[in-house]
């Protein structure tokens, strides 16, 4: 391959020059019309100002006329945030067509990804044919080819900005899946000035002219190209102090040598877990360990001895055991029975693992143990009715599993294996035990629904014991509250609901539940909407959830 070629197309995959519109959509005409029978002209060029922003708009095209495509993006829609994200994203494509979105899907039609692939490399061997050469063979050890295949995969492994997937998977299969910059400059060098086929000259221009792109029979979708990029010395994406490229909505990039990074990693290396460190990059594993200073030795807390005592079970002998702990003053717990819950809570959190000494823990605890027999008596009234409705419940086992003979040894073995839980988890464990509301009902959670209800799901304390992730050389653990809602809805899910442990605090937050809060106020969030917090956001909501969630205890 010619140096120079190779130079100037390296130059074109790394540009963070505007892309020239005029120039690429007389480009894409051309390249329509030479795409011959069929000799289109793109009725809608559709352009977004990062690959992010594009591949959702492709992913919704596509889902018109594929179903693969139309099953990931209703399973995303089935949740308040993807919803939203969903609803925004197929309101731009109709503002700017000027049509429905029966009409736009109607004209864009199918994605041309096979076709495009299949004509371009007959193209290709048409021009190789005219220089009376073979089609050359792709040199892995290319500093082109090692650059774009870094770039792409950097671009589509951006999995915080789209952790479902399925933005990623459009941004992989962009044209350049097909025709790759590396091919473009072998076959400049193989034409030397000679006329390339039509096809193929198009494609070069509409690549020295925009970023990524998607052919689709009646129009196409564009990327513009970032606005800012780092490399390191072998032109790869790499930036160890903030994001290596920028577009222009916003989208970010970060990469360390030219491999795809999770931000976290980046900004705050010191909350990587040891085993996540191990498999990631010898040279940024090195980097973590020169930048992250140890802590300084924290003050050991004195758990109180009311932590290990064995609580009556009886709410009236508990709270007198509590009283007397505390010489008689539980001023939590008495400003929480006024009515003070949420500040009352607020209060517990910020005082972090301070909670677990005298004098907070006995308060601490009688404010735990009053809000989850709060919360029992809710699960017992909305189980109740959820019966009277006739809710066909999934499992076996019952809508709610008061605790067991066994709970308390199995706490005490499970804070050994993974070490203190929340006072809000424990006090769960020891008066409500687990609920799983899981099931179908016409209106509620019908089969084959557009919404995800996600019932609420708490694990009874065996299933924490028997699979949650038991942190290893310092680790932290993730015990497994609940399935997420896509798989309670009785299909593929993804990351269980999870808590980590040890967290010596008053509550914990629910981690890979949608509303990222903690679990008090997601059990608060779960009963507002009847037991079905993925109502949350829903406009015109079953009538049965106010049924469900009338009269409840405030907790």
């Amino acid at each position: 391959m010619d140096a120079e070629i190779r130079s100037r197309w390296l130059g074109n995959l790394l540009s963070t020059e505007p892309a020239d519109r005029a120039r690429a959509q007389t480009a894409l005409r051309n390249l329509y019309a030479a795409a011959k029978p069929q000799a289109l002209v793109p009725t809608h060029v559709f352009w977004f100002d990062s690959p992010f922003a594009a591949g959702l708009a492709v992913a919704l095209l596509k889902a018109a006329h594929d179903d693969t495509t139309r099953s990931l993006v209703e399973g995303i829609a089935r949740q308040k945030q993807g919803r939203e994200i969903v609803e925004r994203a197929r309101a731009v494509l109709c503002e700017r067509a000027q049509g429905d979105w029966d009409e736009v899907t109607s004209v864009m039609g199918l994605w041309l990804f096979e076709p495009s692939s299949i004509r371009h490399t007959q193209a290709r061997l048409e021009l190789h044919k005219a220089l009376a050469a073979d089609l050359p063979d792709d040199d892995e050890e290319d500093p082109l080819g090692v650059a774009e295949r870094s770039f792409r995969d950097v671009v589509s492994g951006q999995q915080a900005q789209d952790p479902s997937g399925l933005v990623n998977i459009q941004i992989e299969y962009s044209f350049y899946k097909n025709y790759r910059f590396y091919q473009m400059a072998a076959d400049e060098s193989a034409a030397a000035g000679k006329q390339a086929p039509a096809l193929i000259a198009a494609a070069w221009e509409l690549a020295r002219s925009a970023g990524l792109w998607w052919p689709f029979r009646g129009g196409a979708v564009v990327s513009e190209r970032p606005v800012e990029l780092h490399l390191n010395g072998g032109s790869l994406l790499h930036r160890q102090d903030g994001p290596a490229g920028l577009f222009r909505d916003g989208s970010r990039l970060w990469a360390w040598n030219g491999k795809p990074m999770w931000e976290q990693w980046l900004t705050h290396p010191e909350e990587l877990r040891p085993t996540q460190l191990r498999l990631l990059d010898p040279t940024f594993q090195a980097w973590v360990r020169a930048t992250v200073k140890k802590p300084k030795p924290k003050r050991k807390p004195k758990p109180s001895a009311i932590l290990k005592a064995e609580l009556p079970a009886d709410a009236e002998n508990r709270l007198t055991l509590l009283r007397e702990h505390n010489q008689g003053r539980l001023p939590l717990f008495d400003r929480y029975s006024a009515g003070a819950h949420e500040e009352v809570w607020n209060e517990l959190v910020a005082l972090g693992p301070a909670v677990r000494e005298d004098p907070h823990a006995a308060d601490a605890l009688a404010v735990a143990y009053e809000t989850m027999r709060r919360v029992r008596a809710n699960v017992e009234t909305v189980t109740a009715r959820l019966q009277a409705l006739g809710y066909e419940h999934t499992l076996r086992t019952p809508l709610h599993q008061p605790p067991s003979p066994e709970t308390r040894k199995l706490m005490v073995r499970l804070e050994r294996k993974a070490g203190a839980l929340p006072l809000s988890l424990r006090a769960f464990y020891d008066v409500v035990g687990a609920v799983d509301w899981t099931g179908h009902h016409p209106t509620i959670a019908p089969r084959e629904g557009g919404i995800t209800p996600d019932p609420l799901v708490v694990f009874p304390i065996e299933i924490a014991v028997e699979q949650s992730d038991f942190g290893e050389d310092g680790d932290e653990t993730r015990i497994v509250i609940a399935p997420d809602e896509i798989f309670k809805a009785g299909e593929a899910g993804g990351d269980a609901f999870t808590m980590e442990a040890p967290n010596p605090c008053a509550d914990g937050k629910l981690i890979d539940e949608s509303h990222a809060t903690w679990f008090v106020d997601y059990l608060r969030i779960a009963f507002q909407f009847g037991g079905f917090p993925g109502y949350d956001g829903i406009e015109n909501s079953p009538a049965e959830l106010a049924e469900l969630g009338a009269g409840l205890i405030a907790f």
